[in-house]
């Protein structure tokens, strides 16, 4: 029983994704099996960026919302190795240095400017929002016209639009990539496809946050005026370390994710995995104050059960359901404002009420 109750939040987030996925199975009338593969490739991916997001809670930087970042990162490293005809676990691995090298560059300055920010959760996450939109911006500017610049690359090269200026916003990646990390360790058993090699690797970067940054709860407890120096500089130390991790993160997912579709996406869909992970870790019971790695994997399977099922109920509006499916983010972060404000408002009743006690 007191299993159950110390885990009770948790139980309760399962059997609400359970129920989603059920009423979604009886609507559609489509296989739960179907549906239950679907949640595990989508904890797989949007799980990392999930971790990432919440990698800089416990630091005093806030939600991080400038994940486009990494993803940049990630992008730059799979033009890289394309550009230059890397193939097979070569391709893999060249990304993968790339990109570990541009993200902890890049997520060094990125940590040097958050650990600089005096301010509240909120002023972090909007700043962090600007700079994640700035840093999409950039990217486009840099995809349109640098290219030709930096690369000597032909105008017949399959990576430049048909212009001749810039590149596609949809790179395909060399033959024989496709699924190269994927289908790592994956087993099938009964209709399931576990995709066992990536939730190793997710479970590693899990690991990794938690050890660094969230099982140290004394990084945002201040108990002794004494140490408030001290503190600190370690939250500006564990702030850096946070925003390199998270860049990290962000940048290993676009590979791990390119070579899923076989296929890249330049344009704006950095930006958009925002809007997509902001509310599903809402969900899951972060705040700017407090996040687990279990709010975070939880809030995507939560967020991704919400979509199935507004897709299905949706699915005969074809003009009206893509609108009302994408307000649905919106809506979540609405509501997790109003919690946030209704649970500071009560906090603040029951201090009052103990002072005059006092």
């Amino acid at each position: 029983m007191a299993f159950l109750k110390s885990n009770k939040t948790a139980f309760i987030q399962i059997g609400t994704w359970l129920l989603l996925l059920a009423i979604t199975v009886f609507i559609s009338k489509v296989p739960f099996v179907s549906y239950l593969n679907n949640s595990l490739w989508n904890i797989c991916f949007h799980g990392l960026l999930a971790v990432a997001m919440i990698a800089t809670v416990n630091t005093s930087a806030g939600l991080n919302l400038g994940i486009p970042i990494g993803t940049i990162c990630g992008h730059l490293a799979v033009i890289l190795v394309t550009y230059f005809s890397f193939a097979g676990l070569g391709w893999l691995m060249g990304a993968l240095i790339i990109a570990l090298a541009l993200a902890a560059i890049v997520g060094f300055g990125y940590g040097k400017l958050l650990s600089k920010i005096k301010g509240s959760g909120g002023t972090n996450l909007i700043l962090t929002c600007f700079i994640g939109i700035f840093a999409v911006k950039i990217l486009n500017l840099l995809h349109s016209y640098v290219p030709g610049l930096i690369l000597p690359v032909s105008a017949n090269h399959p990576m430049i639009n048909p212009e001749g200026i810039g590149l596609r916003n949809n790179i395909a990646l060399p033959e024989g990539i496709m699924g190269i990390f994927s289908n790592f360790l994956r087993l099938n058993i009964g209709g399931v496809s576990i995709p066992c090699g990536l939730l190793l690797f997710l479970a590693i970067v899990c690991f990794v946050v938690w050890y660094f940054l969230l099982r140290d709860r004394r990084i945002t407890n201040l108990e002794h005026a004494e140490q408030e120096t001290k503190i600190a500089f370690n939250k500006g130390k564990y702030t850096l370390i946070a925003a390199m991790i998270s860049t990290v993160i962000c940048a290993l997912f676009t590979i791990v994710y390119a070579q899923n579709v076989n296929n890249i996406s330049i344009d704006n869909s950095s930006r958009t995995y925002v809007f997509e992970i902001f509310p599903a870790i809402l969900l899951g019971g972060v705040t700017l104050k407090k996040a687990s790695i279990r709010q975070a994997i939880m809030g995507v399977l939560l967020y991704d059960a919400v979509i199935v099922l507004s897709v299905v109920l949706f699915a005969g509006l074809a003009m009206q359901g893509p609108y009302i499916r994408s307000l649905i983010p919106f809506v979540i972060i609405v509501c997790a404002i109003f919690r946030s404000l209704w649970r500071s408002k009560s906090d603040k009743e029951q201090e009052n009420e103990s002072v005059e006690r006092n």
